[in-house]
């Protein structure tokens, strides 16, 4: 059986981008290799009906303002069940709920990383599609090569001479 190789990239690895290095890990430290395989942005607490799992996902947790505290708690267990790999918010977010998801991270071992105002959350965005992308094209690339190889071997003739005549 084939081991699989990581397609995407950790959060780790994310926090070790020279344009990432003033984000900081809050909570969920244990998380940190965690495999990034997209980045969704959430303003609606139903976002998670629409996560396949591995997001990276970016907030402001305006979105959960005007839940109550037991609703709240319903929508970062579903984070949970869907293996998110990590929270990225924005910095100096005082909402009350915060203490929750701290709690709720460290249980879980979901990153939650904060972002400096000067980050954009586009800026974190690129950076994620940018490398996830690369890793893909590199992928393909090699498929379509192998893919060629092979191709170029099964139609060549052999040493009588004949090649695809004989297949």
């Amino acid at each position: 059986m084939a081991v699989r190789k990581k397609m995407g990239l950790t959060v780790r690895e994310l926090l070790l981008a020279e344009e990432m290095k003033d984000i900081k890990v809050l909570a969920g430290d244990r998380g940190l290799d965690k495999e990034i395989k997209g980045v969704t942005i959430i303003e609606a607490p139903d976002i998670v009906k629409f996560i396949d799992g591995g997001e990276g996902l970016l907030t402001g947790l305006y979105a959960f303002r005007s839940c109550t505290v037991d609703e709240f708690r319903t929508y970062i267990n579903e984070l949970s069940r869907q293996s998110v790999s990590a929270l990225v918010l924005e910095r100096g977010n005082a909402d009350t709920k915060i203490e929750l998801l701290f709690a709720f991270a460290q249980e879980h071992n979901i990153p939650v990383l904060e972002v400096p105002f000067e980050v954009s959350f586009r800026d974190v965005m690129s950076l994620i599609m940018e490398r996830l992308f690369n890793e893909e094209v590199t992928r393909l690339k090699y498929f379509k090569t192998t893919h060629d190889n092979f191709a170029a071997l099964a139609i060549a003739p052999d040493s009588t001479g004949k090649g695809v005549d004989e297949i």
